[in-house]
């Protein structure tokens, strides 16, 4: 699928402008947009370029995109002092929590389900268990390189990677946990 495919029927997207999409809103007349004429699937562009930011989806599917991103995602790297670390962590913690790679975690490309899932992937999450979740990664990778050096030099010991560690999950407190429990869509 390219990006310029639509997410739902399959059809090729054209470029058009915000005018087009949305004719009440002056403000976004300039900006480029991907539409799928047959089931009207939409999707936006990089700034200052016509690259979509994902794939064409209808606004039952963009709406999960947005609520995904505003209620589960930014709150756990928004407030934090270094945002691009705690973004990058996040968002590898999402994809490895999906099975998914790096490279495809990203809200524009994904469908309805896989809101869902990246949904009950983080509603019992918060920046404080996805930096444990994050060291405790590094930490067996740190590891393996050490047990590597050793067996270099003819000494035994655990073979370990990032892949020993798994998501952290349970009844950890979260204050969102309450209202984010049930996906809403």
């Amino acid at each position: 699928m390219t990006a310029t495919t639509c997410l739902h029927c399959g059809g090729d997207c054209r470029l058009t402008d915000g005018a087009e999409i949305y004719p009440h809103r002056p403000d976004l007349h300039h900006k480029p947009i991907w539409k799928c004429d047959p089931c009207q699937a939409t999707v936006g562009c990089h700034p200052g370029g016509t690259k979509p930011l994902g794939y064409a989806a209808d606004k039952k599917t963009r709406d999960a995109r947005m609520q995904l991103h505003n209620l589960m995602l930014d709150p756990l790297w928004l407030d934090e002092q270094d945002r691009k670390d705690a973004r990058r962590r996040t968002y590898r913690f999402l994809a490895r929590a999906l099975g998914i790679g790096r490279d495809e975690c990203h809200t524009g490309m994904f469908t309805i389900d896989r809101c869902r899932d990246a949904w009950r992937a983080l509603k019992d999450q918060t920046p404080e268990t996805i930096r444990a979740w994050n060291a405790s990664r590094c930490n067996a990778a740190q590891e393996a390189r050490t047990d590597r050096k050793s067996r270099k030099r003819g000494k035994r010991g655990r073979r370990a990677s990032r892949d020993d560690v798994r998501p952290i999950t349970g009844p950890l407190f979260c204050p969102r946990q309450a209202a984010l429990n049930e996906v809403p869509w």
